[in-house]
C-alpha cells in the first residue's frame, strides 16, 4: 500500500493546512484500528518513528478510543453470536435433535435430553444472574469480615469458657503445676 498523507484544505481559506505528523499518525491510528505497523505505513513513517509518535502525550486518547471501538465492535459481534445461539438452542429444545435411522435414511426430531436440559438452563440462569449482577449461589449473605467477626467472638468464648478439671495429670502423676482442661467442641468453625 502506498504511503498516505492525511492532508486537508482549510474550511476557512481553502489553503493547505499545514503538516502534522501527529495528527496525520493518529487518524491513521483510528483507520487502521490502533495497528501501530500500519499506520506507520499509510503516514510514510518507519516503524521506529511511529512508537516514539506512539509514547507523546496525545496518543494515549487515540489508543484509549480504538481499544473502546474495538470493545463495541466485539460486543455487537459477541451479542449476534449469542442471539444465534439462543435461537439455536431454543429450537433443540422445542423440537429436539436433529436424528437420521441409519436403515432407513429418515430424518427425525429426537427430544433433547433431560441431562442436555438441565445443563444448557444452569448454565444460562447462572450468566442471566450475573448479567443482573446477581449472586449465582444462594449463600447466607454473610461477608467475608463479618464471618471472621463472629469466628473470633467464638474462640474468645471458647477460651475464657475453658474449665480446669483436675490439679493434678489425668494419669495421676503427681504434676502439681500442669493443669488440664476441657476443650469446648470447635469443629462447626471450619
Amino acid at each position: 500500500m502506498p504511503p498516505r498523507k492525511h492532508r486537508r484544505a482549510s474550511l476557512i481559506t481553502n489553503a493547505p493546512v499545514p503538516e502534522d505528523p501527529l495528527r496525520d499518525f493518529r487518524n491513521a491510528c483510528y483507520e487502521s484500528g490502533g495497528d501501530v505497523p500500519l499506520a506507520a505505513a499509510m503516514c510514510g513513517l518507519t516503524v521506529k518513528e511511529a512508537y516514539e509518535l506512539v509514547r507523546k502525550p496525545g496518543m494515549q486518547e487515540v489508543a484509549g478510543m480504538v481499544r473502546s471501538l474495538e470493545n463495541m465492535t466485539l460486543d455487537a459481534g459477541l451479542t449476534r453470536t449469542l442471539n444465534k445461539a439462543l435461537d439455536k438452542l431454543q429450537d433443540r429444545i422445542d423440537n429436539g435433535d436433529v436424528k437420521i435411522n441409519i436403515s432407513t435414511g429418515q430424518v427425525f426430531r429426537q427430544p433433547m435430553s433431560g441431562k442436555d436440559t438441565a445443563i444448557a438452563m444452569a448454565i444460562l440462569y447462572d450468566k442471566r444472574q450475573l448479567l443482573r449482577q446477581l449472586p449465582t449461589v444462594i449463600g447466607t449473605g454473610d461477608t467475608a469480615e463479618e464471618k471472621l467477626e463472629r469466628m473470633a467472638a467464638r474462640l474468645e468464648e471458647a477460651v475464657h469458657g475453658m474449665r480446669v478439671v483436675s490439679e493434678q495429670g489425668p494419669d495421676n502423676s503427681g504434676i502439681e503445676d500442669a493443669q488440664v482442661v476441657e476443650e469446648p467442641d470447635m469443629k462447626d468453625l471450619l
